[in-house]
């Protein structure tokens, strides 16, 4: 919600600048927060595969969202500010943010909700206790256990977690390999839908 009042008032402040370098500052203080709501859309995507009977399709349909997202908003918005103009480009983009804030409500009133039912439900196990039973359930050593978290928790490319953990591409495609053999998945959204499956269980 912090995130969606900055992004709306940096873009009214647009309209009181005085010239064309100042207001293209408030522009791309404006696009840095909207990488907030392209992470949301992909995030989304990923959280609902899980419970379609095409996951992977699913899941990747996040990513051409994003992508057409994205290619919509950044080609169009220079040649709408030297149509249109300013005002015009500041009012289309208040009411984008308003329209944001009003999606994004939902899943704010849910996740307050969504608190304080695991506040008394004491048998409701947190996130890196749900991550550690899964890795001992499935009997992962540290390192695999290094390298599942990065698989489930961040969206990075295997060269990415590479780097992270400081071992090379090739280490890394063995511990992913032993760890898809051991949990009986085939990628890496069936792996994530084994751990939501394994959560939601418990």
């Amino acid at each position: 919600m912090s995130t969606v009042c900055t992004m709306f008032f940096s873009t009214i402040s647009t309209a009181f600048m005085a010239n064309s370098a100042t207001f293209f500052m408030g522009t791309a203080a404006m696009y840095i927060y909207s990488g907030f709501y392209v992470m949301f859309l992909t995030l989304s995507f990923i959280d609902f595969a899980p419970k379609t009977k095409a996951p992977t399709l699913w899941a990747g349909m996040g990513r051409i969202c994003r992508s057409f997202v994205i290619s919509f908003t950044a080609v169009p918005v220079v040649y709408i500010f030297e149509y249109f103009g300013s005002s015009s480009l500041v009012m289309g983009s208040c009411v984008l943010s308003i329209a944001v804030l009003l999606i994004l409500l939902k899943d704010i009133i849910s996740a307050m909700y969504a608190q304080k039912d695991t506040a008394e439900n004491n048998d409701t196990i947190s996130n890196e206790n749900a991550l550690n039973t899964y890795c001992e359930y499935y009997g992962f050593t540290p390192r695999e256990t290094e390298v599942f978290e990065k698989l489930i928790v961040t969206e990075n490319g295997n060269q990415e977690i590479a780097d992270e953990l400081f071992i090379s591409r090739r280490v890394l495609q063995r511990h992913v390999a032993s760890i898809y053999e051991k949990t009986g998945t085939k990628n890496r959204i069936g792996l994530y839908q084994s751990y939501w499956d394994f959560t939601s269980k418990k």
